[in-house]
């Protein structure tokens, strides 16, 4: 039988933005492995009340990142990705829902003038997070790996609380290494974060007032 292309293959990838003015966004790209978009959604602005942000507290940014807005955009996809990426620590809770594995892009810091950037992620090789669960916050650790030029981290993998262990570190290289994919996984972020901004130009003349719970 002939082996499928990795390229009929597909990853996701999902952040969220908070705009002072319009409020809280949020996009879902999935991308082939050589980076072709096949689908892209993004929800209207949401913009809680006083009262909701009082009630939440704190808890407000991460209920909407890990909870309200995957719900969302999740269930709209055609196209089931093999590998979801984030750049924001609080989704990797979404990994609790999902069947699929979910790693936490890191971005690289600024280089110091005169020397190369430097990965985020040279840090300890388990680092801890706060966020394991749809808006539970416990203490808990998340394994960092590199794949190919990218660092990431992934959710479940060393005994979050809560967490799904969905993939250990090897079945995501040995998933990766199968895909034969080049892509920078941070660069696809940038692409929905353009795509939301001027999604949302028009909306600030006229922005609903969207419940948070």
């Amino acid at each position: 039988m002939t082996k499928p292309s990795s390229d009929l293959l597909t990853l996701g990838f999902y952040t969220v933005l908070e705009h002072p003015e319009i409020g809280w966004t949020a996009g879902y790209l999935l991308l082939t492995t050589s980076g072709r978009p096949i689908e892209f959604h993004c929800t209207l602005p949401v913009r809680p009340t006083r009262t909701q942000s009082l009630l939440f507290g704190a808890s407000l940014g991460d209920y909407l990142i890990a909870e309200r807005f995957p719900a969302t955009l999740f269930d709209r996809s055609r196209t089931a990705p093999v590998l979801l990426c984030v750049d924001q620590t609080p989704a990797l809770a979404v990994q609790r829902h999902l069947e699929i594995p979910v790693v936490r892009v890191l971005a690289e810091e600024p280089a110091v003038q005169g020397e190369p950037p430097v990965p985020a992620s040279e840090e300890s090789a388990v680092s801890p997070v706060q966020t394991t669960g749809w808006g539970h916050r416990e203490s808990g650790t998340v394994a960092s790996l590199t794949l190919g030029s990218n660092r990431i981290l992934l959710a479940g993998a060393a005994g979050m609380t809560g967490m799904k262990v969905v993939s250990p570190q090897q079945d995501i290289e040995s998933l990766w290494q199968s895909l034969e994919c080049q892509l920078d996984l941070s660069e696809p972020f940038d692409r929905i974060r353009e795509a939301l901004r001027e999604a949302t130009r028009e909306a600030r003349l006229n922005v609903p007032r969207a419940q948070a719970a």
